[in-house]
């Protein structure tokens, strides 16, 4: 029985070592930035990760918002970072003081809770741009380390959120990828890791804008100047999953809306792949928002065929940003 437990304990030891070593590197090096706070998640050239969207707007907005009093937020996906800042700040009072709230694949069960997290804080939502993209609306929360939602603002566990980017380290693809990258000073990209490239420039600390500064260097490697796809003319009617799915969470947003007394602007953004929301949710949020809903795929639909001015089916250009701000606050 003796020698049972030493055999026991033996190999309780063998498989602990390794395992305690991956982990204290993983803890070590932070490639993805999730394990420390930081002054800043995005240095300019850096090549490391591009880090998750959802995490560094809530703790950026954690830092500054104690300089500054926010009170105008543009909130959706990775596709609002392609409205320009400038641009929307032109058509804001004087009073507002602008943020991105944004997180990839933003479903709008993602945007009701960050909605209710400043409204938890005691912010002031004074101001809001709300975009909204069939192409984004998913029957399932994404679970991978650049578009898992941040516990903070989700119902993702902690223990889920650690163990998603720990796993995605050690993944042979990412892990192959970073340290080639590491060792080269050059981005090694293998297989389906393709965001160790430089980090953007252009970043505003501020207002957490991002421009689509990933977008371009992929189009621009592409060596077209652009990413070609597809042509789809025939577009794409998604199921009625706001109906299904997300009305509880339109009543969420449009009571925090109601109870702030918001100036906003809800925007239906086009997409290249002409991926459209079906008719019986279409009718759901024009009920919801009425004049406010503003649907730039019939208006814009010409410019989806021209691929230069998408960096892929979903981001666009700056061109394609400034118009779809007009169409908000000009009609």
């Amino acid at each position: 029985m003796e020698g049972f437990s030493r055999f026991i304990l033996r190999s309780l030891f063998i498989v602990a070592v390794p395992v305690v070593l991956l982990v204290g590197a993983y803890v070590a090096v932070d490639p993805f930035k999730v394990l420390r706070h930081y002054d800043t998640y995005y240095h300019y050239q850096e090549l490391d990760p591009i880090p998750n969207l959802a995490m560094v707007s809530v703790r950026n907005y954690e830092q500054q918002s104690k300089i500054h009093n926010y009170n105008a937020f543009l909130l959706g996906s990775s596709i609002a970072q392609c409205l320009p800042a400038d641009h929307w700040i032109s058509y804001l009072p004087l009073d507002a003081e602008p943020y991105y709230l944004n997180s990839n694949q933003s479903t709008l069960t993602s945007i009701a809770r960050r909605m209710a997290w400043l409204d938890a804080r005691g912010d002031s939502i004074k101001y809001a741009l709300i975009v909204v993209d069939p192409a984004e609306l998913n029957d399932h929360e994404p679970y991978d380390p650049a578009h898992i939602a941040y516990p903070e603002v989700s119902d993702v566990s902690w223990l889920k959120w650690h163990f998603t980017f720990i796993k995605g380290f050690y993944h042979r693809d990412f892990i192959a990828s970073w340290l080639g990258t590491k060792i080269t000073g050059q981005p090694v990209n293998i297989r389906t890791i393709k965001n160790l490239e430089p980090n953007p420039h252009g970043y505003d600390q501020r207002t957490n804008y991002m421009p689509c500064t990933f977008e371009e260097i992929q189009a621009t490697t592409s060596g077209i100047g652009h990413l070609s796809w597809p042509a789809n003319n025939e577009g794409v009617v998604r199921p009625p999953l706001l109906t299904q799915r997300y009305s509880s969470d339109l009543d969420r947003i449009t009571d925090i809306l109601r109870r702030h007394n918001t100036d906003y602007r809800v925007i239906i953004a086009p997409n290249a792949h002409h991926q459209s929301f079906h008719p019986v949710d279409l009718q759901l949020l024009r009920a919801t928002f009425g004049s406010r809903l503003i649907d730039t795929t019939g208006p814009l639909d010409s410019l989806t065929h021209d691929q230069s001015l998408w960096y892929d089916p979903y981001h666009f250009r700056p061109e394609i940003g400034c118009m779809i701000i007009d169409m908000a606050y000009l009609q």
